[in-house]
Parts: structure tokens; C-alpha cells; sequence
């Protein structure tokens, strides 16, 4: 219903929060209009719990009505295991009428670990380039115990290049220098958690002094990489 899509849009950006990489779903890109949103899919599943949506799926029904037929979920998003078990089961539902479900998703999708199973066939996948642009917004958010400075050198456009603090605040300032050194690729890897303070030393994508690397490996420590949208 068009009354809940500033819920989805809210459900969203609670999930999109606690990772690393979505992009937020407002500007240009996601205009906020209820009835193109929900004209761009079959239908928009929510989960509810004590009135409140909890979770999320846009689904397409595709065609057909036998064993080579899919179900493809564009969106499944649940803030709660219920929520997404109760998802789940919207989709199972289908079983008599489609043979396949398909889910569209990105890293260690949550929503895996609800159901009794780790067997997942990989239909297609979508490599894609991350870069960090705004360094402070990147990393405001993780407070540790003491600040932090590092450097960014290297960047090719100069946007990212300088001395930056990280800290007790969980905010970004302009540093003074005199910590380690981030090339822009391992600065993405590193925001990405893909790769930690000592491989991208052996890469020489970092740089300069070392006593800061455990601090800065327990930064991203937890949080997931996700891309749902990408241009």
C-alpha cells in the first residue's frame, strides 16, 4: 500500500546504516513517489510487528506456472529474524506454481542465516568498482578509545588527498599528520572490510607507521559489505 512506503524507505535505511557500501535510497535516483515505486514491481511485501514494519521484499512474479517458472525478490530486507522468516514464507507459498526463487543480494545476506539450509546456487554476478569519496563521511560513525590519524595520498583527482583524525566522537576531522598513509584502492578495500591493515601493507596500498593497525582493523570489525545499487 502506498501508506507504507515511507516505512519501507525507513526499514531500508535502518538496515543500509549498520553496513558498509549501500548507497542511501533519497535524491534524483529515488524519487519519492509512492506509486511509481510500487508500479515498478508485481508486489511489495511487508513484515509488521506491534503495528511498526520490521521488513521488507519487492518481488517479481515472472511468467509460467511449472517447474522452470521464478519468483525474482529484487529487495528482501527484515530488521528482525521473524520478519524475515515471515518473508521467507510469503515466497514458499509459490512452491506449487514456480520452481524457483531468485533473489537479488550482495555479500553475507542476513537473510541466508534464518533458513536450515547454506546451500545457494549462484545464478549470475555483477563485479563492480568501490571508491571512497567522502572520507569523513565515510568513516564517522566507529568511536574508538583514542583518536586516530591517517592519510589519504595518491588520489589521482586530489579530492581525498590530506591528514584525517578519527575521533572518540566517532567523527572525522581534519588530522595533523603523522600516521599511516592510505592509497585510494586501499582505502576502499579497507572501508570495504575486504582486506586488513597488513595485506594492504604486503599490496603497499598503506603505509608509514604500524601502531595504529589494530585500532584501525577493529574500526570495520562486524560490519558487512553490501551493493544493492550501483551505477
Amino acid at each position: 500500500m502506498a501508506a507504507d512506503f515511507d516505512a519501507v524507505r525507513r526499514t531500508y535505511a535502518t538496515w543500509a546504516a549498520a553496513q558498509n557500501g549501500p548507497l542511501t535510497r533519497t535524491g534524483a535516483s529515488f524519487p519519492a513517489d509512492a506509486d511509481a515505486f510500487l508500479g515498478a514491481f508485481t508486489g511489495v511485501t511487508v513484515a509488521e510487528a506491534d503495528g511498526q514494519v520490521v521488513g521488507y521484499a519487492t518481488w517479481h512474479r515472472g511468467t509460467g506456472y511449472d517447474s522452470s517458472a521464478t519468483v525474482e525478490i529484487a529487495d528482501l530486507v527484515g530488521l528482525t529474524r521473524d520478519a524475515t522468516l515471515a518473508l521467507w514464507r510469503v515466497f514458499a507459498s509459490f512452491a506449487s506454481v514456480a520452481g524457483h526463487v531468485r533473489l537479488l543480494t550482495s555479500g553475507r545476506d542476513s537473510a541466508r542465516l534464518v533458513l536450515p539450509f547454506g546451500g545457494w546456487h549462484v545464478v549470475s554476478s555483477h563485479p563492480y568498482m568501490l571508491r571512497v569519496h567522502d572520507v569523513a563521511g565515510a568513516f564517522s560513525g566507529p568511536a574508538p578509545s583514542r583518536s586516530i590519524d591517517f592519510s589519504v595520498a595518491g588520489d589521482l583527482l586530489g579530492t581525498i588527498n590530506g591528514d584525517w583524525s578519527l575521533t572518540p566522537r566517532g567523527e572525522v576531522v581534519v588530522g595533523t599528520g603523522g600516521g599511516p598513509t592510505f592509497a585510494p584502492r586501499g582505502l576502499a578495500l579497507f572501508y570495504a572490510g575486504a582486506a586488513s591493515c597488513a595485506d594492504l601493507r604486503m599490496a603497499g596500498l598503506l603505509t608509514g607507521p604500524v601502531d595504529r593497525d589494530a585500532a584501525l582493523d577493529m574500526l570495520l570489525d562486524g560490519r558487512q559489505l553490501h551493493v544493492r545499487d550501483y551505477f
